[in-house]
């Protein structure tokens, strides 16, 4: 998957992930009100997490969880509540905390959608991590939630929704 870039994508030569996070926080460092700073925290705290960077992702994904609420009927406000929450989840998962990342990963569903998702789908990253630690039925209440915000994609929700009944794992790939 070519990754949501934070200025520029190059078919050609995509952004490697430390390349990626040092434009997302070189963009969030320019941010000069807290209205960039509400479009810059996401992409920075996906890179911090995917580098390895965790507190830093905490940190960002905190910010942004807070920072979303100045900015409810804003476009970007359902990608806030996705991001914020899906890192969180990732990092409670990362540190054994099964409870919370459930928690985290409702909270995630029950945001309302986004462009990005309306077209994407939601981030299963965190579905997928649950699904290895047997929890079925948060991750099926999950795509419930995902029904209303990602239309296009309920052929795929579907089709998820009866592999995990089912007892499979599905790839979550968008066909």
């Amino acid at each position: 998957m070519l990754l949501t870039s934070c200025g520029r994508q190059s078919i050609s030569h995509p952004p490697s992930m430390e390349e990626f996070y040092q434009e997302c926080t070189a963009n969030l460092s320019a941010a000069a009100d807290d209205s960039m700073r509400f479009y810059a925290l996401g992409n920075a705290a996906k890179a911090s997490l995917a580098t390895g960077r965790i507190e830093e992702a905490r940190g960002y994904a905190l910010e942004l969880n807070t920072l979303k609420d100045k900015f409810p009927s804003d476009w970007n406000y359902g990608n806030a509540v996705e991001v914020s929450n899906t890192v969180l989840g990732r990092i409670a998962m990362n540190e054994g905390d099964v409870e919370v990342a459930k928690n985290l990963l409702l909270e995630a569903g029950k945001g309302p959608t986004s462009p990005q998702i309306m077209s994407e789908g939601p981030d299963m990253t965190l579905a997928v991590a649950l699904l290895h630690k047997g929890e079925r039925s948060a991750v099926l209440q999950y795509l419930e939630f995902c029904e209303e915000k990602w239309k296009t994609g309920s052929v795929q929700l579907k089709k998820w929704n009866k592999q995990i009944r089912e007892g499979k794992q599905p790839d979550f790939s968008r066909d």
